[in-house]
């Protein structure tokens, strides 16, 4: 049996079946946003992921209104992404549970989850009590949950059909559940998330039959959950009639994805990047669909095309032909297939690649990164113009609880470390994560020992932490940069004052320079805030010898933005940290990175737990917004930056964090910022920062760099969403490193995307031109 249920379109419907209006007005159909009657049985995928992905373990049986699905204690799940808001809304369901059904004494028993696991209603033991749960991370803390909202269990008799409602409304922090029409709990809790995150509902692991399941976008009235109660003929007869979002259908001739090995999503100008198009017919029906294809650059004009191909595709069969593109000039480019079956054309990204000169670009030890040592992944950093590894979350060699998860276990592990630097990397060393039997307690016990991500505990024992910062320079001689822990600021890492965090530093200190004096050791802390403040004023400048910070900001920071952060840094050095000349101390950008996400316009088809993008625009916005904060951070000294993150991803992450600021998309094939950084390293050759020219109130500004082959370097651009007009005394380039039609001497336009003008005047003779 395969589950047919129906996706509805957000928009308030105006016309509702008239049987319906005598006891609850349109109104019970606005907002209806989910719908699965589960009426029909027949064997057709309505979902993007295909009928495989729907499947029900279960079988039909009569249901409160129609007909329903009886599970066996196997779940079924609907991919719904978009069709539920965790910000507000209302759910409604039938359930019948088998009469021999009886709750779990030994773990929870989850009669219904919307996921990604963060909002259950679930029966827990010991008691019984069916439990409303939602949970969230609040500021500074981990993930938790709240119990508050639940019933007995008892409450649900066996065998009977009984009527289930939960509503929740984040911004007033309110949760409720309702029985058979009634309002039986509800309780207040900040633990609930606010975005749109929801993307599965899973149903029917207790055993029994489920009918009518329905989600709105909003909180019905008491009266409409009544209505629903009492009268579900009236309220499926005026559902049925609502409009299925098209979106969320079937899509019968899928294109594939085309996933890489990393160093093979990279090619020279004038070679082919070649793949296999792949199409799939995930229906029981033959179908035939028009094919084609086109290839986009960075600022999605077209540059070659294939098709339109007519295809026939039998039933759950695939269609493959081979295809291959060519790029003459260097950059980022897309590859998109529309697919068009009947009246219906869907079009969507299959992947990326990067055209760059062939060979490694000149090593330029400000550019680092989080790098992943994934087969393949370290190879195309250093294409990428990845220069040096930051040890944290990618490599983690260097961490207490890594090196000595026993007292005197030492367990020193060097096959990363040799990796990267047998590719020519330098590393970023970091001294973190106390072990369980080191930490710092009230009295005798110590924490229990877990497993994961380590715990922020305060080291207790200060001789095991000397012990540990000189084994770790005698074990990685050729990490010559340390780092005193990660985000001290922030509870999960770091749940001590900043006054201990500064008597941490001074223990580090000491060992690091008695066993090896000429490393580097940086603290690190916050641009702003109390917390540095005070630790500054507790004397961490005198347990280092430079500053690490971390800097993340979206697709749309201002340039400016990122000066100001370094100034606000180096005057809290001055006001609260005493230093007399702060341009002297050794700065680190050691995490950070710009939010822009995937530009694979599409991908939520095949995925449906992956966000919805419609829209490149936000990834060469953070191209260029990658390029911008480079250049402001080389031109006011700061010593390195280490972007986070060079990482695969997969479906699931691409919401998160990493999913977000990656270089690197879900089919291993790099994204614009990623390109966008190799042509910048190129272009400055190793160079070095000269000076600043800022033209047109401010709007214009140049940053002029000597490069090692003796040119210098101009990296243009203007501010506040201007534009102007500039007399180029070299030979210009655009942000993909081509060579645009103005000759030297001619008047070229600069705006808010940079340009490179190459010159054989010197910074000082450009400057005096200009």
């Amino acid at each position: 049996m395969r589950l047919l249920p129906t996706l509805l379109m957000t928009a308030v419907l105006a016309a509702i079946s008239s049987a319906f209006a005598d006891t609850a007005p349109s109104a019970i159909a606005e907002g209806a946003i989910f719908y699965a009657s589960f009426d029909d049985t027949t064997q057709q995928a309505n979902f993007a992921r295909g009928e495989d992905d729907i499947a029900n373990p279960g079988s039909s049986t009569v249901g409160r209104v129609g007909n329903a699905t009886q599970t066996h204690g196997q779940p079924f799940r609907f991919y719904c992404n978009g069709n539920f808001k965790q910000s507000r809304g209302t759910l409604s369901l039938w359930v019948r549970t088998d009469a021999d059904f009886l709750p779990p004494t030994d773990g929870p028993a989850d009669l219904l989850r919307l996921l990604p696991g963060n909002f259950n209603l679930t029966v827990l033991p010991p008691a019984g009590q069916l439990t409303f749960m939602t949970g969230d991370s609040l500021p500074d803390e981990d993930f938790q949950w709240s119990y508050g909202c639940r019933i007995p269990w008892k409450q649900i008799p066996p065998a009977r059909w009984t009527h289930l409602v939960l509503v929740w409304d984040a911004s007033r922090n309110t949760r409720a559940i309702y029985l058979n029409g009634e309002l039986a709990a509800q309780a207040e809790s900040s633990l609930m998330r606010k975005g749109d995150h929801g993307r599965e509902i899973e149903a029917g692991a207790i055993p029994g039959a489920y009918d009518e399941l329905t989600v709105w976008d909003r909180v019905l009235s008491e009266e409409e959950i009544r209505t629903l109660a009492t009268q579900p003929e009236k309220a499926a007869q005026a559902l049925h009639t609502l409009k299925r979002d098209w979106r969320w259908e079937s899509w019968p001739a899928k294109a594939q994805l085309v996933y890489r090995h990393f160093t093979d999503s990279i090619i020279a100008p004038g070679e082919a990047f070649s793949f296999d198009l792949e199409v799939r017919n995930d229906t029981q029906q033959d179908i035939t669909a028009t094919m084609s294809a086109r290839l986009l650059d960075f600022h999605d004009q077209e540059v070659a095309t294939w098709g339109p191909k007519q295809i026939d595709l039998p039933a759950y069969d695939t269609f493959s032909t081979p295809l291959s593109f060519t790029a003459a000039r260097t950059g980022f480019y897309r590859v998109e297939v529309a697919t068009r079956v009947g009246e219906r054309t869907v079009t969507r990204d299959i992947t990326t690649f990067g055209c760059l000169q062939p060979g490694v670009p000149p090593r330029h030890d400000f550019f680092g990164g989080h790098i992943n040592a994934n087969a393949g992944m370290a190879e195309v950093g250093h294409q990428l113009g990845f220069a040096s590894n930051r040890v944290h979350n990618m490599s983690q060699f260097t961490w207490w609880t890594n090196m000595e998860p026993e007292p005197g276990a030492w367990t020193v592990d060097k096959r990363r470390y040799q990796r990267y630097l047998d590719l020519g990397y330098r590393h970023y060393g970091q001294w973190f994560a106390t072990p369980y039997w080191a930490a710092q307690t009230d009295g005798d016990r110590l924490p229990r020992k877990t497993t994961g991500y380590p715990k922020g505990w305060v080291p207790g024992n200060q001789d095991a932490l000397a012990r540990y910062v000189e084994r770790s320079i005698r074990a990685f001689p050729e990490i010559r940069e340390w780092e005193i822990w990660n985000e001290p600021y922030v509870p999960r890492f770091w749940s001590g004052s900043p006054e201990q965090y500064v008597s941490l530093a001074r223990v580090v200190y000491a060992s690091a320079k008695a066993t090896d004096p000429e490393i580097t050791v940086f603290a690190q802390f916050a641009p702003r805030g109390e917390w540095a403040r005070t630790a500054l004023r507790a004397g961490i400048m005198e347990a280092c010898d430079g500053v690490a910070w971390h800097d993340y900001r979206s697709a749309d920071t201002q340039p400016q933005e990122i000066r100001e952060t370094i100034d606000n840094l180096r005057q809290m050095l001055a006001e609260d940290g005493g230093v007399e000349d702060v341009d002297s101390i050794p700065l680190v950008m050691s995490e950070g990175g710009i939010s822009g996400g995937s530009v694979l316009r599409g991908v939520q088809y095949e995925f449906p737990e992956a966000p919805e993008i419609t829209d490149t625009a936000p990834g060469r916005r953070a191209a260029i917004g990658h390029v911008q904060a480079s250049v402001v951070r080389l031109s006011m000294g700061i010593m390195r930056q280490y972007y986070y993150a060079h990482v695969p991803l997969n479906a699931a992450s691409l919401p998160r964090v990493s999913g977000r600021v990656s270089t690197m998309e879900l089919t291993n094939t790099p994204r614009p910022l990623a390109i966008a950084q190799a042509i910048l390293v190129r272009m400055l050759d190793g160079g070095t920062f000269e000076r600043e020219i800022v033209l047109n109130g401010g709007d214009l500004r140049l940053y002029l760099f000597n490069r090692r082959d003796g040119k210098t370097l101009i990296i243009a651009w203007t501010e506040n969403e201007t534009s102007a007009s500039l007399q180029t005394p070299g030979t210009a380039h655009d942000l993909m490193g081509n060579p645009l039609p103005q000759q030297p001497g001619s008047t070229i336009t600069v705006t808010g995307e940079p340009i490179y003008i190459l010159c054989d005047e010197s910074p000082a003779e450009i400057a005096e031109a200009l």
